[in-house]
């Protein structure tokens, strides 16, 4: 009975640091800014928000794909913010959206630096506002197995872009 239970708890263990593993190698990848693709269950997204006029009314944009290559787009809006607020706006709208799609691998497209850099903890920012952002995103990431977020140029984030831009 003694042998049984050493025996279930070491692949409790055994379970708990791969599983540990995996996050720190997602982890390292995000820090690096990269993703490796964990198979046919990787959905990708993009997001994207705007502010205007700088600050303003903010939209804020994402689309999810599914492996298959099914989309799903979202919009949000709020009265007044600034671009920052429509950028982590947007994201938490990807990790939202992402959650009640129920996926577990998720890459992450977005071209807004500051955010995507503060996400990842490359260059933090200190203000309160900013923190909360980060701290719900963070919160909503941990619903996921796997989870990349990558910095992209504008003109490759043109879905998530135009849906920023529809009539207010």
């Amino acid at each position: 009975m003694e042998q049984r239970r050493e025996a279930q708890a070491n692949k409790q263990i055994s379970r708990q640091i791969k599983k540990e593993e995996k996050k720190l190698v997602a982890l390292a990848n995000r820090k690096a800014g990269h993703f490796t693709p964990h198979g046919a269950t990787t959905w990708q997204a993009w997001f994207d928000g705007s502010a205007l006029p700088n600050p303003g009314k903010c939209r804020m944009a994402c689309v999810l794909q599914t492996p298959d290559g099914q989309r799903f787009d979202y919009v949000s809006s709020i009265e007044y913010g600034d671009s920052c607020d429509a950028e982590y706006g947007a994201l938490i709208l990807a990790l939202t959206q992402a959650i009640q799609h129920q996926v577990t691998d998720l890459q992450l497209h977005g071209d807004s630096q500051v955010v995507i850099d503060d996400y990842n903890l490359r260059k933090a920012s200190e203000l309160e506002r900013m923190r909360q952002y980060r701290r719900r995103a963070h919160d909503l990431g941990r619903h996921f197995e796997h989870l990349s977020l990558c910095w992209i140029p504008r003109q490759k984030n043109q879905l998530a872009d135009a849906l920023t831009q529809l009539p207010r």
